[in-house]
């Protein structure tokens, strides 16, 4: 099986992106990614690198955009960032878009399965999976792929205007993966404010299963980071607390994310 990753940095001219899109599509087409997703992945990967060139960096030869992408048979992940102050994405409904512009963050969520960013809002992920060999449910509050090697991936946690995290959710999502083997759970936080005890009470009971390697959760806010400290989770030497990885950041859950994806 062919597995491609690339780790790239343009300042963002029109040659440059030209380069940068015609590799992207030679890769999808080297690593056998499925040839009916490659032309939308291309259009996500164009969306996002044409937003941090020129609203992200404002257009500025002196800064860079970051560009992060794996290619294998059964999925494409890439990430794309700038070195802007970051904003609050928001993704508009397509078909009510008459303007000029502003297409673009919707074009990249109606054809990925997953679409994420980084807390500052300067750093964006997306992934796609070939859906004879990816299991993907989207409900209002939630969206959950499983990918190769048990990788499980939930985004789009929507608790309400509030941002408050309700322990049924994460139980139900938790109880979702539970027919996944030998499976590493990644959890979006960006959309919670806290974790209630008994939310991490749920968590606690999932990587106690023998079925569970570890559950990463991303993107966590300082409240959180907060409480996780005072259980002692980053300092604690039994084995749940080892499995339940908290990073502070989107970009270092890409990193992990393709590590365990390439195994």
């Amino acid at each position: 099986m062919t597995i491609i990753f690339r780790d790239k940095r343009i300042t963002g001219g029109d040659a440059e992106r030209d380069v940068l899109f015609e590799d992207f599509a030679r890769d999808m087409e080297t690593g056998q990614y499925r040839n009916e997703f490659q032309d939308l992945l291309l259009l996500a990967l164009v969306e996002a690198v044409n937003n941090a060139v020129e609203h992200g960096n404002g257009n500025d030869p002196r800064k860079q955009v970051h560009i992060r992408y794996l290619v294998r048979p059964e999925l494409v992940l890439a990430s794309v960032g700038d070195q802007g102050a970051g904003f609050e994405p928001r993704f508009p409904d397509l078909r009510r878009v008459t303007g000029a512009r502003g297409r673009g963050l919707g074009l990249i969520r109606a054809n990925v399965d997953h679409v994420f960013f980084n807390l500052s809002g300067n750093h964006i992920f997306f992934c796609k999976g070939d859906q004879s060999m990816t299991e993907h449910l989207v409900q209002e509050q939630w969206r959950i792929s499983t990918y190769p090697n048990g990788v499980v991936l939930v985004t789009d946690l929507d608790f309400g205007p509030a941002k408050l995290s309700i322990v049924k959710g994460i139980a139900e999502i938790l109880d979702k993966v539970g027919a996944v083997p030998d499976r590493t759970v990644f959890l979006d936080l960006k959309g919670v404010r806290i974790l209630s005890s008994l939310t991490w009470g749920s968590i606690f009971a999932e990587v106690q299963k023998d079925a569970v390697r570890q559950v990463i959760l991303f993107n966590a806010g300082e409240a959180i980071l907060q409480t996780a400290n005072q259980m002692g989770l980053t300092t604690r030497e039994e084995e749940t607390y080892k499995k339940i990885v908290l990073l502070p950041d989107a970009s270092q859950a890409m990193h992990l994310l393709a590590e365990k994806l390439t195994e």
